[in-house]
């Protein structure tokens, strides 16, 4: 009689990686993939399927908004030197938010 439990299944244990662009998340697999520049973590299974795990804020002064080159989508970014935070919704519209000191 064997008393020890079994597991049909395998389960791979995903590595952390950070990069430095968007474009370097496709070459990953079975990974939470960090794009340090857009504070974003994505998580890419064993069949290259891509979900965001955490997009979080972005501290970027000088950041051109209107252009958005860091595509960022349900984020905000703050921007200290202009005093001003910009909140872009999941399709890439923002707001654009007064940090002035009152």
């Amino acid at each position: 009689m064997n008393d020890k439990p079994t597991c049909p299944c395998f389960v791979p244990c995903p590595s952390v990686v950070h990069v430095q662009s968007i474009e370097m998340v496709k070459q990953e697999s079975n990974a939470f993939v960090i794009v340090d520049p857009v504070n974003t973590t994505y998580y890419i299974d064993g069949a290259h399927r891509i979900t965001v795990i955490y997009a979080g804020p972005v501290y970027y002064n000088g950041y051109n908004y209107i252009e958005n080159p860091l595509s960022l989508r349900a984020q905000t970014c703050y921007d200290f030197v202009n005093n001003k935070a910009y909140h872009y919704d999941n399709t890439g519209k923002y707001r654009i938010i007064n940090l002035e000191n009152q």
